[in-house]
């Protein structure tokens, strides 16, 4: 598991998963924050990296979030 950084802007760890249109690379999908509304740079996750257990989030999108300037 992967320890989340907190929102850049307002400091929150309240993190969701936006999942847009599957298309032949596979599903964009970025790490946003509830609260303000920041979001990650979208990476591209297959099937199997969507199916996540309980709260936790994928650990490619993780990482995009993450490395964030």
């Amino acid at each position: 598991m992967i320890d989340n950084k907190p929102c850049p802007f307002c400091g929150s760890t309240n993190l969701i998963m936006r999942i847009s249109t599957k298309d032949r690379e596979g599903t964009p999908t970025n790490i946003a924050c509830d609260d303000c509304g920041c979001s990650g740079p979208y990476v591209y996750l297959h099937d199997r990296e969507l199916k996540c257990e309980g709260d936790d989030l994928p650990e490619r999108a993780l990482e995009v979030w993450n490395k964030r300037k």
